[in-house]
C-alpha cells in the first residue's frame, strides 16, 4: 500500500470506530436499565 492509502484507511477506520462509540452511547443513554431515579432525587433535595 501507498502511504496515502495508508493514510486513508486510517481516516476510515477511525470514522467507523468514532460513529460505532457515538451509537453505542444513544444505546446506552436511552436504556431505562441504566435510570437510577434514586440518584436523581437525593440531587434534587
Amino acid at each position: 500500500m501507498t502511504t496515502i492509502g495508508i493514510f486513508l484507511l486510517g481516516i476510515i477506520v477511525t470514522g467507523l470506530t468514532f460513529t460505532a462509540v457515538i451509537l453505542v452511547g444513544i444505546q446506552e443513554a436511552a436504556d431505562d436499565s441504566n435510570v437510577r431515579v434514586d440518584d436523581i432525587n437525593e440531587i434534587i433535595k
